[in-house]
């Protein structure tokens, strides 16, 4: 084997080389936004259920003020306190379909998270044996480059 074949070998190698270590680190960088976005998403999730949880409490506590008034009002028979009693009840509805809307998202978000986490778990298991494959072809090429370090005499 001539001086340039060998150092054509070797150039076809470090090339060959080179482009599978930026495969690894493409594939790599492509993840890192999408664990990001799950990262995000379950925060989000979290502070959803948060206010899912705050606005059950507010019923709950609205809820009591009304069952009080209304025992209140059924010993004495002040129109303010009915006023009152209708209004509390009519906020009471209108928290009650704000909670329950709260819950139909924290559900969507819960299911949105679940399906994207599944992806990725895919998508990483996929990489993972890529991964293996190229770092497997990788520390080849470097073998015979170590191997190959001087020319054919």
């Amino acid at each position: 084997m001539s001086y340039i074949d060998h150092s054509d070998k070797r150039a076809a190698l470090a090339a060959a080389l080179g482009q599978l270590e930026q495969a690894l680190t493409q594939a790599r960088a492509e993840l890192a936004p999408l664990r990001a976005e799950i990262q995000r998403a379950r925060s989000q999730l979290k502070s959803e259920r948060a206010h899912a949880t705050d606005l059950a409490w507010e019923l709950e506590e609205l809820e009591l003020r009304l069952r009080d008034l209304r025992v209140q009002h059924a010993a004495a028979t002040d129109p303010l306190q009915a006023h009152m009693i209708a209004s509390v009840a009519e906020r009471c509805v209108v928290l009650e379909e704000q909670a329950l809307t709260q819950l139909i998202r924290v559900d969507e978000l819960a299911a949105q998270c679940a399906a994207a986490e599944q992806a990725l778990t895919e998508r990483e298991r996929a990489w993972a044996a890529r991964e293996a494959q190229l770092n497997a072809e990788c520390e080849r090429i470097r073998t015979l480059l170590q191997s190959d370090s001087g020319p054919a005499r």
